[in-house]
């Protein structure tokens, strides 16, 4: 899975945790669970991961700012971190990714087998899908 969906799902463990510790461990937990589903090729060229990826979570990050102020980024940020862990540390920072002949990623955290690989253009979709659910539930509280 790409680290938007990651991201919104480990800030919505974390959120429904209260911010804690015990809510970092389900953003983390949530990250393995989520690996369980495939990424089927979704995102393919850098163009698309900015568009696709990293542009929605950028999003989440603004209008975190300006539903809760500070503190929401914060949460949004802890989201972040630990939902994205595990590929943090088996891909080296993402360094694995962008520098693939200098950094070999590893598979400590990463032993799950696909049990589900949903279509290309689902995978493309998914994080702004997400996104925009956090911003109608956003809307929703702010009415």
């Amino acid at each position: 899975m790409n680290a938007t969906p990651h991201t919104v799902i480990g800030y919505s463990m974390i959120k429904l945790a209260g911010g804690n510790p015990f809510g970092w461990l389900l953003a983390f937990v949530s990250h393995l669970l989520a690996d369980y589903i495939g990424e089927s090729g979704g995102i393919k060229t850098p163009k698309q991961r900015v568009l696709f990826d990293i542009v929605p979570t950028i999003i989440l990050f603004i209008a975190s700012y300006f539903y809760g102020g500070s503190n929401e980024v914060w949460l949004v940020l802890l989201g972040c971190i630990f939902g994205n862990l595990p590929d943090l540390i088996d891909k080296k920072l993402y360094l694995a990714i962008i520098y693939p002949t200098k950094f070999k990623a590893t598979i400590y955290l990463h032993w799950q087998k696909v049990l589900y690989n949903p279509k290309p253009l689902f995978v493309k979709y998914q994080g702004i899908a997400m996104v925009s659910f956090v911003l109608i539930i956003y809307l929703l509280k702010l009415c």
